[in-house]
Parts: structure tokens; C-alpha cells; sequence
């Protein structure tokens, strides 16, 4: 499965907020060039702006 690539907006996040994580388990990751990669089976949380 591959996705289409798109570029990074300027100011745009690349992480999910802490109460989007939940959803994002078991579900497909892609590069940045749009390869699936794997899936994700773990979520971490930065204490220090509190994203995921």
C-alpha cells in the first residue's frame, strides 16, 4: 500500500495530540514519501508539550 507524498506545511505538526492517540493504535504509518512502514503498536507522550 502506498500513500501520495505531500509536503509539509510551515507551523504544521507532525504528532497527534494525547487524545487522538487511542485511535491511532493498529492503524497503518507511512513515510514521507507515502510507503507503509508498519503499523503502530505503541504511543508516547511528552510530558513536555504533552503530545503524543
Amino acid at each position: 500500500m502506498k500513500r501520495a507524498a505531500r509536503e509539509k506545511r510551515e507551523g504544521e505538526q507532525t504528532g497527534i495530540t494525547h487524545e487522538q492517540s487511542p485511535t491511532a493504535l493498529d492503524h497503518p504509518v507511512f513515510d514521507t514519501d507515502g510507503n507503509k512502514i508498519g503499523d503502530a503498536k505503541h504511543v508516547f507522550l511528552d510530558d513536555a508539550n504533552g503530545q503524543s
